[in-house]
């Protein structure tokens, strides 16, 4: 049987009913869409992936610490009065912190009530707390200052000794009264001395080093604090002063 006769055997084929041209345009669009969508998705990738990266490398960078300390300037008499009216700022905000609830029997805190010398300051105010009246007494002190010396450089060597053991001494125990050496927060030398003069007087004292070789002293009278929140009030003004 050749191909012509088995062509005539089964007739000619029915047409098709399928749409070729419809199914061809059918599959471009979706592939048009497949691509669109694609697209999108690489470009929504991208720009994740920067915000990521910049949001992830603004949050690593380490914040700024600020500086909130203050120094004591004595060049002049202007700078001594700003200088001073901060101390007060911050010791009154320190004793609040160590002896909530106390109050000052002027009224309001302190102010620098004199200043014998250019680098020491005087902050005297009475208290009353938890039933007790006493005063407390704030010093700020520096070293000694002869002067120029008109010596031979020995003498001169030896007024400086003298100097620098002057202010190591203010910070070291004696026989004075009963004294122990601690360490402040920055590991500077500390003193605290307790002094009975009768059976109803007694005082505490608290001694702190502070930079440019000065000391900070606070006494406390008729034991209206305890030696506990000496030590607090004179460790936190020593952190803040440089």
């Amino acid at each position: 049987m050749n191909q012509q006769m088995f062509d005539d055997l089964i007739g000619e084929p029915p047409p098709s009913t399928v749409d070729v041209h419809r199914i061809v345009r059918r599959v471009r669009r979706v592939r048009r869409l497949q691509r669109s969508a694609l697209a999108f998705v690489v470009v929504l990738a991208m720009a994740t992936g920067a915000s990521y990266f910049q949001t992830g490398t603004q949050s690593a960078a380490p914040p700024v610490a600020v500086d909130t300390r203050f120094r004591l300037v004595v060049d002049t008499e202007e700078a001594a009065e700003v200088s001073g009216a901060r101390l007060s700022e911050a010791y009154d905000e320190a004793l609040t912190k160590a002896a909530p609830g106390f109050r000052w029997r002027e009224g309001h805190p302190p102010v620098i009530t004199d200043r014998e010398a250019t680098d020491l300051f005087t902050v005297t105010g009475s208290i009353d707390y938890r039933g007790r009246s006493g005063l407390l007494l704030l010093r700020v002190e520096g070293p000694y200052d002869p002067g120029p010396c008109k010596g031979s450089p020995a003498q001169c060597e030896e007024v400086r000794e003298a100097v620098n053991q002057d202010a190591v001494r203010s910070l070291t125990c004696t026989a004075q009264g009963d004294c122990s050496a601690r360490k402040g927060p920055q590991g500077q030398a500390m003193t605290v001395r307790h002094w009975r003069i009768s059976p109803k007087a007694d005082y505490t004292e608290v001694r702190i080093a502070l930079p440019e070789k000065r000391v900070l002293i606070l006494e406390a009278h008729n034991q209206v604090v305890t030696k506990e929140q000496l030590v607090a009030v004179v460790s936190d003004l020593a952190g803040q002063i440089k």
